[in-house]
This record gives structure tokens, C-alpha cells and sequence, in this order.
């Protein structure tokens, strides 16, 4: 074949084989990229259908649901479908452009997560104090800073136009009129503290320098710890049983101690 060397060098036989390995390699990495790309995509496609049904079955839950009497376990999981619609977008978080379309898409999620946590406050009152009436259990949410009724409900706007909003502000709407009209007066209702009655202290003790009133203590109360002249303790007694008698009682066998304000017995 004219024009084709009989003999190839090592040189050109080495020159081929590194360019097809280095088509190997561009080959390779472009299939991994291709690869990545593909797996980017598909976690992106889930991410946005779990906030969608997310959004679809809080908003279902709110549809169907009694707002006099809410469910507590349904308002729960209404409350973590909206969860991801309303909070804060950390610096740290991945595809913080995920989250942020998510939020645009559905610019509601906020409100309907405050109206399924304020639907959760209600529902607890109602279940520790089942014998409440309805307006019992508002008065016990709107009264106690243990409940985030009225926070929930404050939230919600009072010109909301979104899903469900016909529903949601009559709720809001009855929530924040008992609250004026009933919770707020009994607040700011000056509370009247009776002063506690004076009462002399009995028993043995005395006024310190300050004015208060101290009690003996252990060396003083009813007893004096006193030594005869063999070092054994003698315990002298009192008369405080009023029958005129001073009890002193030896107790022998017990030494001396070394004194000071921890007793130390000697030997």
C-alpha cells in the first residue's frame, strides 16, 4: 500500500495508545457527568412530587376537617405537610433553590401552616379538659402561655385570598373576637393580693441584727452539751416540760471530743 510505512516505530505505537486512552478517560468522565446529571435531575423531580403531595394532603386534611372540633393527630400531619412551605431557608441547605421554588409555587403554605398549628393548640385544650365546652376550651388556649393558640391564629392574615380562606378566617375571625371581647378584659383585670396575716414566732430563738427571726441552733435548742471533770459528756436538759426539773442525763462510755465546730472524739 503506497504511502503506508512498512514498519511502524515504537514511537508511533506509543503515541496511539495514549490517545486512546486518553479518549478512554474524556469518554469516561463525560459519563459520569452525563451520570450525575441524570441523578441530579431525577432527586430534583422527587424533592418537588414529595412537597406536592405533601401540600395536597395537609390541604385535603384542612378541607375535610371540623375547625370547632379539630382532630389533634390530623392537625399534626397537616402541620409537617405545610412545615416545608413555611420555615426559614438555612444558609447550610442544599439546593436552596429547590426550596425556594417550592415557596414561590405555593405562596399560601405559610398560612395554612399556622391555621393546622393553631387547629393542633385548639385540639390539645380540648383533650385535657374534655368536659369544657367549646368556648370553655378557647378561654383555657387564649388564657395560658402554655398554648400558642392566639400566636397561630395572630399569624394568619386578616385580608388572606388563598385556599381555603372562606374557612380560615371565620376561624380566625370567632378566635380573635372571643379574644377581645372575653380573654383579653379578665387579663388586664387588676388582681388583688390579700397581705398575708402576721404571725409572732413561737418557740425558742431571737431577732438578728437584721430583724429576722432565727431559730436556736443544734447547741443552743433545748439542750447544753457540758463535760464533768472525768471527760465523759453530760447532757443537761432544759426544763421545758414545765415540771420544774432540770434532766441531766449522763452518757457514759462517750469520751471527750476535741471541740471546735466539728467534734472529734479523743481517744
Amino acid at each position: 500500500m503506497a504511502g503506508f510505512p512498512r514498519r511502524i516505530s515504537k514511537k508511533w505505537i506509543l503515541f496511539i495508545l495514549l490517545l486512546v486512552l486518553a479518549g478512554g478517560i474524556v469518554a469516561l468522565l463525560n459519563h459520569q457527568e452525563e451520570m450525575a446529571r441524570i441523578r441530579l435531575e431525577r432527586e430534583r423531580q422527587e424533592f418537588f412530587q414529595r412537597r406536592e403531595d405533601s401540600y395536597n394532603e395537609g390541604l385535603q386534611i384542612l378541607t375535610e376537617m371540623d375547625f370547632q372540633y379539630p382532630d389533634k393527630e390530623k392537625a399534626m400531619q397537616a402541620s409537617l405537610d405545610f412545615v416545608n412551605f413555611a420555615r426559614d431557608i438555612a444558609d447550610y441547605e442544599e439546593h436552596q433553590d429547590w426550596y425556594y421554588q417550592v415557596k414561590r409555587e405555593h405562596p399560601h403554605g405559610r398560612v395554612l401552616y399556622n391555621t393546622a398549628a393553631a387547629l393542633g393548640e385548639l385540639a390539645k385544650v380540648q383533650g385535657y379538659y374534655p368536659k369544657f365546652d367549646r368556648f370553655q376550651c378557647l378561654e383555657r388556649g387564649l388564657m395560658s402561655d402554655s398554648y400558642l393558640l392566639r400566636f397561630y391564629v395572630e399569624s394568619i392574615p386578616a385580608d388572606y385570598n388563598g385556599p381555603l380562606a372562606e374557612k380560615i378566617l371565620a376561624f380566625r375571625q370567632e378566635v380573635m373576637d372571643y379574644y377581645t371581647s372575653v380573654v383579653l378584659p379578665k387579663k388586664n383585670k387588676p388582681v388583688v393580693v390579700k397581705p398575708v396575716p402576721y404571725k409572732e414566732p413561737e418557740g425558742p430563738g431571737y431577732y438578728d441584727k437584721d430583724g429576722y427571726w432565727q431559730t436556736k441552733n443544734y447547741d443552743e435548742d433545748d439542750y447544753i452539751d457540758d463535760y464533768d471533770h472525768d471527760g465523759y459528756l453530760d447532757e443537761v436538759y432544759e426544763d421545758n416540760a414545765g415540771d420544774g426539773y432540770h434532766h441531766k442525763e449522763r452518757s457514759s462510755g462517750i469520751p471527750r471530743h476535741s471541740g471546735g465546730g466539728t467534734r472529734r472524739w479523743r481517744d
